[in-house]
């Protein structure tokens, strides 16, 4: 080997930079390595956070109730200093009667209200009203406390029953009032019939046990004999009273008794064309058995206007249903005067 023509100048300079390039290179990895240790610490702080931020997250959605919208009541509201807190209500908000606004700014849009604490004064309280526009009131008793103790919000429903409210209470008692006042008419009405039905009774009971003078009227056939006829007229009504005699050997068991008025001829007043049977009430007997030989008092009740220019009527007493016999007695004056 021919050791003049080595160059050892040239060797010492490549042995630099190769010394430079493997420091430079040493100073590389460290750096990448330093780097991934940093953005994996970062990365398990940011999970961290963002674990801590969720669980706060879902401690807030637990943390927000509902309650009643009633404006009988005060609703205590805990605020803390920088917190923002929203309330719902179910309806619009139409004006609010502010705070102390050196303790508590609010602030509301359509059915929401905004709270938020603006001074650090844990202790102090402050009145709020909020009012809606139906005319109800949302009233706040807002108390300030340490930002960790704060309500995160409220939502508030209208209850569907056990409402207490002034207005609704009012509504009620109302609405109660003229349902008892409508049935309190009812029964003075129903009281004013009874009472003008027992009347009634007494009086019918009365007319059939009372002894007068009788209308000159006697009738006799085969097996009934009518008389002691009395006609009362009393108030619009007319009450005819008289007896039956059974003067047949067997009992006559009376069915009912019918009244009814003739229809006679324009050109004979004498001459009955028909008979148009009158609504009478029920009738009232002494006894509805007539015992052979025997007899009974009969009590007919009517409205006078029935009667009316008739001057003669026609009396049916028939017996009990399945005996068959009927008894009729016509051309009765029962109503001239």
């Amino acid at each position: 080997m021919n050791f003049k023509n080595i160059n050892f100048e040239r060797i010492r300079e490549r042995k630099n930079v190769l010394l430079a390039l493997g420091l430079i290179g040493i100073f590389l990895l460290n750096t990448t390595f330093v780097s991934a240790e940093g953005k994996a610490g970062m990365n398990d702080e940011i999970t961290n956070e963002s674990r801590a931020v969720d669980t706060s997250r879902r401690k807030i959605f637990k943390r927000i109730p509902t309650l009643a919208f009633r404006d009988d009541e005060v609703h205590d509201i805990r605020l803390g200093y920088g917190m923002h807190i929203q309330l719902e209500l179910p309806e619009k908000v139409k004006a609010a009667v502010p705070p102390d606004e050196r303790l508590v700014s609010l602030d509301y849009l359509e059915t929401r209200v905004y709270l938020k604490g603006i001074a650090y004064a844990v202790g102090e309280i402050t009145n709020a009203t909020v009012i809606t526009e139906s005319g109800k009131s949302l009233h706040l008793f807002i108390r300030i406390v340490e930002p960790e103790g704060s309500d995160q919000g409220f939502k508030f429903i209208v209850p569907s029953k056990n409402v207490f409210s002034e207005s609704h209470v009012k509504k009620e008692v109302q609405k109660a009032t003229r349902e008892r006042e409508g049935e309190l008419e009812k029964k003075e009405a129903n009281l004013a019939e009874v009472t003008e039905q027992i009347a009634e009774d007494k009086l019918k009971e009365k007319l059939l046990h009372e002894e007068s003078s009788a209308k000159k009227v006697r009738v006799k056939e085969d097996d009934l004999e009518m008389k002691d006829v009395q006609v009362t007229r009393l108030g619009g009504r007319v009450y005819v009273k008289f007896a039956l005699k059974n003067r047949s050997k067997a009992d006559f068991p009376v069915g009912t008794v019918l009244l009814g008025r003739g229809i006679t001829d324009p050109k004979d007043s004498d001459k009955v064309l028909g008979v148009e049977d009158l609504q009478t009430d029920e009738p009232a007997f002494e006894s509805e058995l007539i015992p052979a030989g025997g007899e009974t008092k009969v009590l007919l009740a009517f409205d006078e206007r029935q009667v009316r220019n008739a001057d003669k009527v026609v009396l049916r007493v028939v017996e009990e249903s399945g005996l068959g016999r009927a008894v009729e007695f016509k051309n009765l004056k029962l109503f001239t005067r």
